[in-house]
């Protein structure tokens, strides 16, 4: 459900799904873990930050397998779906410098 009318729209919804990623498992996770990851959903002014997210999941599950002493694995179902939008809203190659990115760390 990642949209937008432009670049700066999607950034902020993308930026949206890791605060609620993080919130989800923010009873595990110490100030340490915040500072390595890079978002901090606490802070009502966090703006998203676009070189945080490429290394955002990786740095996630690096965290959650220490806590849970079990392997992470990610799932990203539609993954193609904020491409193809930002194809037809017209900021496609943003969006793919981004994704590519985002995609192919861990």
């Amino acid at each position: 459900d990642i949209g937008g009318n432009n670049w700066e729209e999607t950034l902020n919804k993308i930026w949206s799904c890791l605060c609620t990623a993080i919130k989800r498992h923010e009873r595990i996770l110490y100030e340490k873990d915040f500072a390595y990851i890079g978002v901090d959903h606490r802070h009502a002014t966090a703006q998203p930050i676009a070189t945080i997210a490429p290394d955002f999941l990786e740095r996630l599950t690096t965290c959650l397998q220490e806590k849970n002493n079990e392997r992470v694995i990610v799932l990203i179902d539609e993954y193609d779906a904020p491409l193809n939008h930002a194809f037809r809203k017209g900021f496609y190659v943003k969006a793919t410098r981004f994704f590519g990115a985002f995609y192919s760390k861990g």
